[in-house]
């Protein structure tokens, strides 16, 4: 057996989350297909990624050791495949984009429908958090674009603040 690559997209989303029902959501996976997706990994690998506990799910040594390197392969693949589909001349890729308010409040669905319609090769990574994580996450380059309101200044002194440990 070897390593697939959705097995990795499964652990790279629970270990961010720290929760399987959250990872699952974001990956549109049922909670038992991406628990299947890590036990099958785990085998694969024969160490023991997760522990597990009613809190949620934690890296372990082996998992953090995983981590880095699972994220740069899947980076590695989105590129192969951004670089596959610019030779068609197509805009595509994958755009994250984070939220702080309902969908419905900001119109969050009209702008992806637009873009999907627009652009049907963009793959399109949303996520609904605070106007503060998502500054982080977006500093940290782990998002392209993200929607917040609040006092933009005050955001991003706590998060480099957080960032730098003060």
């Amino acid at each position: 057996m070897s390593v697939e690559i959705y097995q990795l997209r499964t652990f790279c989303a629970v270990a961010e989350e720290e929760n399987l029902t959250r990872a699952a959501q974001k990956l549109f996976l049922s909670a038992p297909s991406a628990s299947a997706h890590i036990k099958s990994l785990e085998e694969v690998l024969g160490v023991k990624l997760f522990t597990r506990n009613a809190k949620g799910m934690f890296l372990t040594e082996y998992g953090h050791a995983f981590w880095q390197e699972a994220e740069h392969i899947l980076n590695q693949v989105d590129r192969l495949k951004d670089k596959l589909i610019a030779v068609s001349g197509e805009i595509a890729g994958t755009v994250r984009l984070a939220i702080n308010n309902p969908p419905e409040i900001i119109k969050f669905d009209e702008l992806l429908k637009a873009l999907v319609s627009r652009y049907p090769k963009l793959m399109i990574e949303t996520t609904f958090s605070h106007s503060s994580d998502n500054l982080q996450r977006l500093v940290a380059g782990k998002l392209d674009f993200c929607y917040f309101e609040g006092l933009l200044k005050m955001l991003i002194l706590r998060s480099l603040r957080s960032s730098v440990g003060h």
